[in-house]
């Protein structure tokens, strides 16, 4: 069940990579539309998993999951996260007799087999790609090893912390 939910994210991003709506016409500038895509069976713990591998003219698209030529999957190492959330929640906090509005920055995972996770805490005055890319060095000290997808609300500048830090490609799915 997580292969197949992992898979589907694989190809929402091999979507965004060919930058335009599936069934859509290529805009005229494209010079690398999608070509359909390739069949094949990978050998698994539960049975045999029929997929569909996209396609794109140059060949250029590479899936994250489940490499080119591999007929194997073992299963999800025990630290890779499918889908981690970031948030914040708003608080008033006491310091040096001052009351200050700080953010508590919470970053629950959900591990393959649909247990989750708190990952991490932190409190932070202001937010910005040096606190985002202090956040996942740390996680990357706990022994995360990959997130296949980052559920954010916008958070400023955790697009770039995710590229440089996690090398997790970015985009938008609505």
């Amino acid at each position: 069940m997580g292969l197949r939910r992992g898979l589907a994210a694989s190809r929402r991003a091999g979507r965004r990579q060919a930058g335009y709506p599936p069934g859509a016409s290529p805009p005229p500038a494209s010079a690398n539309p999608r070509n359909g895509s390739t069949g094949k069976t990978v050998k698994t713990e539960d049975g045999p998993v029929r997929l569909e591998v996209p396609r794109d003219r140059e060949g250029s698209f590479e899936p994250i999951l489940i490499p080119e030529h591999a007929r194997r999957f073992t299963g999800f190492d025990d630290k890779m996260y499918p889908v981690v959330f970031y948030d914040a929640l708003r608080v008033k906090i006491r310091e040096d007799a001052v009351v200050r509005n700080k953010a508590i920055y919470l970053a629950p995972g959900v591990l393959p087999d649909g247990t989750r996770d708190i990952l991490g805490r932190w409190i932070e005055g202001t937010e910005g790609a040096r606190f985002w890319m202090k956040v996942f060095n740390d996680l990357k000290v706990r022994g995360v090893a990959d997130i296949l997808i980052a559920v954010t609300d916008g958070l400023k500048g955790i697009g770039e912390a995710l590229i440089v830090a996690l090398r997790i490609p970015v985009g938008v799915d609505r």
